[in-house]
């Protein structure tokens, strides 16, 4: 599986490029020489010898193209054009292919000229073959940038759609699950849950007298619990997880049979009831540490095994698409505000309760970029894909966000600022070395999905329940999964639903780390 997923992303995403840098190459090289010989004719007025021109044109052509081309694709390559700069910003990937270019050239001229020794090579040339590949390489990706942002193109749907009348959120009692059910109840769809309640009934209790909501107590790594919870149900939101690295990194073994084992199980059982569509929540933490604007054809880099698992997840649940079951990853950005089960283990959320009750906050590493995103757009956006045709979402990977969310951590601190003048704001370095902003161009195009509520939207939620006294104590273990874990005395640790589960996966399927990644030093779990 992992091999074809390379291969697929090698053949339908590197390869066309690779071929067309090195046809720009080719005629920039060929251009040059062209240009240099008019121009010698016509404003030196030389009578040209063709004897000598075509020596020129085997040396300086046919032997000087092969190793521009070699040159010019590792160069390209260890600029990160067929990894990376198909992500970058405008501006940032025309800097970043002008310098690829010219480091290309300065190159081809030391080694031809006096490494190689292959003989002299005319400047004018070089200068000519530099400023046609610059039009070339820069102005087609500059134009292929214009295109995509000032036209949408989005696949047309395909394929008859089942009618999603009946919704399973598995975590439906969760954080962002107790905001997602009141939408979908809203909406007009049936919502079940299933749920553990690990943090209690109370985000969903008021729900129980709907009619239209149906609450099962399970833990969903039971087999016979999430086959019964399936039944007569269209689409599966999958939200349940260890969410964050702190508490992933507490038992690995568990981390690994609630995020990865249990969601392979999952998408046997859903096809084996026939559900349509499966959607799950992954983070943007799997894009890791990067520099550079991430989207959903970036190489994934998890640093953590919170976000390990979530790949491991997403490839296996995209893996198994077929013609009657369409699954859907969203990777979400760094949700905050609140909702009925509320979280301070959440970068925006914690600083905020911070700031309100202490009058100080510490930032560590405030030049890091994250993605954030309110819990109820979150929620907008699982409803969005469940009413979106298959054909559009089916098998794709979202990143759920917007643009103007991107931030580092420093402007998050000037944010609550803004709101709280008094509060004093102390920088420091950790080890936490996650650095990623996201794109969010497919979702907008896709989807027509666009985030409706600012950090300041979240930002005065959490004020106002601290002020209020709604959250009386914002440090309770119950706001913190990462402190509810270690609280739980082993009440997760493997038992009979995890024997059952790992009885019907393959002993491939388990050989994923089942070891915790060493302990990130963090502000806040994202």
């Amino acid at each position: 599986m992992w091999l074809h997923i390379k291969a697929a992303t090698l053949l339908h995403d590197i390869v066309p490029r690779l071929l067309a840098d090195i046809v720009a190459l080719c005629a920039a090289l060929f251009f040059g020489f062209s240009t240099y010989f008019i121009g010698y004719v016509v404003f030196w007025r030389h009578t040209p010898n063709l004897e000598r021109i075509e020596e020129a044109f085997k040396a300086l052509y046919t032997q000087n193209i092969l190793l521009l081309v070699f040159l010019g694709i590792v160069v390209f390559a260890l600029f990160g054009f067929y990894t990376h700069t198909r992500a970058y910003q405008t501006r940032y990937k025309l800097l970043v292919t002008v310098n690829a270019v010219s480091v290309t050239f300065l190159a081809e001229v030391l080694l031809y000229s006096y490494v190689l020794r292959l003989g002299p090579v005319p400047r004018g040339v070089m200068v000519l073959a530099w400023l046609f590949s610059l039009l070339l390489i820069v102005g087609s990706r500059a134009l292929k940038s214009y295109v995509t942002k000032s036209y949408s193109i989005a696949r047309k749907p395909t394929g008859a759609n089942r009618v999603i009348q009946n919704v399973l959120v598995i975590g439906g009692a969760g954080y962002i699950g107790s905001v997602l059910t009141r939408q979908l109840l809203k909406g007009g769809y049936r919502v079940r849950v299933l749920d553990s309640l690990f943090f209690g009934d109370a985000p969903v209790r008021d729900l129980l007298s709907d009619p239209h909501f149906e609450l099962q107590r399970a833990d969903f790594r039971h087999t016979e619990s999430l086959v019964k919870s399936v039944q007569g149900i269209d689409a599966v939101i999958h939200l349940a997880a260890l969410v964050g690295d702190p508490a992933c990194t507490i038992n690995g073994d568990l981390t690994n049979e609630i995020n990865y084992a249990a969601t392979r199980l999952l998408v046997e059982v859903c096809k084996g009831a026939s559900v349509n569509r499966l959607v799950f929540a992954s983070t943007c933490s799997v894009y890791g540490a990067s520099e550079f604007l991430m989207d959903e054809r970036s190489q994934p880099s998890p640093v953590s095994l919170y976000a390990q698992t979530k790949l491991a997840s997403e490839r296996v649940i995209l893996h198994g698409r077929t013609s009657a079951f369409h699954p859907t990853v969203f990777r979400l950005a760094t949700v905050f505000g609140i909702s009925p089960r509320p979280r301070f283990d959440l970068v925006v959320n914690l600083l905020t309760a911070k700031a309100v009750q202490e009058g100080k906050i510490i930032i560590f590493n405030n030049d890091q970029w994250r993605p954030f995103i309110h819990v109820s757009d979150v929620a907008r956006a699982f409803v969005c894909a469940l009413q979106a045709p298959h054909g559009l979402v089916s098998g794709e990977v979202f990143n759920a966000g917007s643009y103007k969310l991107n931030y580092s951590l420093g402007e998050v601190a000037e944010k609550i600022r803004e709101q709280i003048p008094e509060l004093v704001i102390e920088n420091q370095e950790n080890l936490d070395k996650r650095n990623y902003r996201v794109s969010f161009d497919k979702i907008h195009s896709y989807l027509g999905f666009a985030c409706a509520s600012g950090l300041e939207v979240g930002i005065e939620e959490v004020r106002k329940a601290i002020k209020s006294g709604l959250v009386k104590n914002y440090r309770d273990a119950e706001f913190s999964n990462y402190e509810h874990l270690l609280g739980a005395g082993g009440e997760l640790l493997i038992s009979e639903p995890s024997v059952q589960l790992f009885s019907v996966l393959e002993p491939s399927d388990a050989a994923y780390p089942t070891q915790p990644l060493k302990a990130l030093t963090v502000g806040a779990a994202d």
